[in-house]
This record gives C-alpha cells, sequence and structure tokens, in this order.
C-alpha cells in the first residue's frame, strides 16, 4: 500500500498546508490543548525542567498513528522521514497508553548525531561531514548559499558556547520569558523527552543540535522537558 504522506497527491499537499496555518492560530492552539487535556488523563497540568545525564536518552521517537510526523512537503528534511514526536505544545502532561513508546531506534542513528560526531570525535573537517552535506543540498536545492554558510556557523558557534560556558537554558540564554512555560514557543523548545512505561527518557525530536552536542562533550547533566508519560509507568 502506498503511504500517502510520503507519497502525497495534490489533495494531501493542500490538506497539509492547511493543517499548518490552521495550527499556527494561538487561538486554535490553546483549543486544541485543553482537548487534548480532556482526552487524555495528564500526569501534571505544567511540566518543568528536568536535569538529567544526556546518556539516559537512549532512544528516539519514531512514526507511528499517535504521533506528530517530522515531515514537511516540498522541504528538503535534516531529519528520517520517519521520526516522530508529540508535540510539546499540545501534549506536555499528557498520560497515554498504547504502544508508542515502541515505535523507537537508537539516538545513535541519528543523522545530527552521526554527522556532529563525525566532526567533533573523528576529526573530519566540518564541511564533510554528513551534517553539513544535508544543509548543502538544502542550499543548493533553495539556491540559497547564504543559508548553508548561516547555518553552519550557527552549529560551530553553538558547540564552542556549550564547550566553553557549558550547557545553558533557553531563559538563561535570554531565548525564552521565565514567566512562561518552555513548552509555548515552538522555535524556542528545548530539548524534550516522553517516559515509556519502563521510565526510559524517549528523546521527542526537538533541539537535535543541542542534545547531540551535549552528549559528544560528554555533559554531566542537561536540562530536558518532559512531555509524554506512558500510562503504564508510575513514578
Amino acid at each position: 500500500m502506498v503511504d500517502i504522506r510520503r507519497y502525497p497527491t495534490k489533495y494531501h499537499k493542500l490538506k497539509h498546508k492547511l493543517y499548518s496555518h490552521v495550527n499556527s492560530n494561538n487561538k486554535y492552539k490553546k483549543l486544541r490543548r485543553k482537548y487534548i487535556h480532556k482526552k487524555y488523563s495528564t500526569y501534571i497540568d505544567k511540566p518543568s525542567m528536568i536535569w538529567i545525564n544526556p546518556n539516559k536518552i537512549t532512544y528516539m521517537l519514531m512514526d507511528s498513528d499517535f504521533v506528530e510526523r517530522l515531515y514537511y512537503y516540498g522541504k528538503v528534511g535534516l531529519h528520517c522521514a520517519d521520526k516522530g514526536r508529540f508535540n510539546p505544545y499540545f501534549y506536555s502532561g499528557v498520560e497515554m497508553g498504547g504502544n508508542w513508546d515502541t515505535f523507537v531506534k537508537p539516538h545513535k542513528y541519528d543523522r545530527v548525531y552521526r554527522g556532529l560526531k563525525e566532526y567533533m570525535k573523528n576529526n573530519i573537517p566540518f564541511e564533510d561531514t554528513e551534517y553539513a552535506y544535508h544543509y548543502e543540498l538544502r542550499s543548493n536545492t533553495y539556491q540559497n548559499k547564504e543559508y548553508y554558510d548561516s547555518q553552519i556557523k550557527i552549529t560551530k558557534d553553538l558547540i564552542n558556547n556549550i564547550k566553553e560556558n557549558g550547557f545553558k537554558t533557553r531563559i538563561e540564554l535570554g531565548q525564552l520569558d521565565k514567566s512562561e512555560p518552555a513548552y509555548l514557543a515552538k522555535k524556542q523548545w528545548p530539548i524534550t523527552v516522553n517516559i515509556g512505561r519502563n521510565g526510559d527518557y524517549i528523546f521527542n525530536n526537538t533541539a537535535h543540535n543541542r542534545l547531540a552536542i551535549s552528549k559528544l562533550l560528554d555533559l554531566d547533566e542537561i536540562p530536558v522537558l518532559p512531555v509524554v508519560k506512558h500510562k503504564k509507568f508510575k513514578s
């Protein structure tokens, strides 16, 4: 059977475009969050950041009928098309049953982690890494050389900043208002995790660079935001 999400018709492209537009509406977002929190039970109303060793995040969440897919029509993806996540804005604090936590893959196979490992551990020139290749592909596709240069600079600066100053939260960096919950602003989502039925931390596929860099620099602790917790796990 053809997967219409991977090979969309014009109808599905239009539907996705409409969904993306509606999903950016603040009124709709608030209503959807309220609906999801009524549909499922919640283990906490407003989850806060916790500090854990990044090596405890050994798996990443993959696509299933439960999650939002990390694939956007018409764009060159930086991530494999079978990744998934629970939107932190809608699902943070939700307790959910089902087998969503079995759709996982070891984080060591993440494209971002593999690409940055080539540079940070294997001493491969940044421009020759798998990580840089996908930005180059995007840049060529969009015919925008400045895009490639700016993205590579941002990543190198982030690596050096964390190496020299340690891991800083979005609030400490002045990127997020400390009076607002961490799940509010999509572009400023922190590293998010879900908690599986056995208490495992499953990467929710946000802030890929920060998680990969934290592991490769052997940091002891980083701040993460729990989103969905499996109903069978009792903390």
